[in-house]
């Protein structure tokens, strides 16, 4: 695994990963798979509302029979959206509105991080753990819906960002439970 760059920003790592990934290859950007990824790295973990029980009264399990991924959901929302729109005879957005949406989107969750009382250096130092991560992902190729799959033995960004979020000095509950 190649480590960043004491001097890289965060910005650079993430193009060396998009490069190296693949995703970089000349091919124009589509809206609707980029919608798709947003969603599945939004709903993961609550892909499991939709596992159901079987026959037995037992859910279902990865592995154990189909079931739908947080990737499939994201794609079968983002084709939905395209079938409309193209349906109804809308306009794609325009390059300048992708664009606008896509920097949008990352002060959103730049401020959601803020919400949850990490501090300005914490988010850099979690950007970092992530980038880390996802650079040695880069051997393991990708899955069928194009996603970049772990290798052996991949060790995943948790425990750093743990450590992260318990030196962190929230002012108030970050995380709203359910009522």
């Amino acid at each position: 695994m190649n480590e960043p760059d004491a001097n890289a920003t965060i910005l650079t790592d993430i193009y060396a990963f998009n490069k190296q990934a693949g995703f970089l290859d000349g091919t124009p950007m589509d809206p609707f798979k980029e919608l798709a990824y947003v969603l599945e790295e939004s709903m993961e973990g609550f892909e499991n509302a939709y596992v159901t029980k079987d026959e037995h009264g037992e859910y279902f399990k990865p592995g154990d029979k189909e079931y739908p991924t947080a990737r499939q959901l994201g794609l079968s929302l983002a084709n939905s959206i395209r079938e409309a729109m193209s349906a109804k005879g809308f306009d794609m957005p325009s390059e300048v509105e992708e664009f606008d949406k896509s920097i949008d989107s990352v002060w959103f969750h730049i401020g959601k991080l803020l919400k949850m009382g990490l501090t300005t250096e914490q988010i850099d130092e979690g950007f970092n753990a992530v980038a880390k991560a996802n650079l040695s992902k880069l051997s393991a190729g990708k899955d069928s819906l194009g996603k970049q799959l772990k290798p052996e033995g991949w060790v995943g960004p948790e425990e750093a960002l743990q450590a992260i979020l318990d030196r962190r000095k929230p002012l108030q509950p970050t995380l709203q439970e359910d009522s």
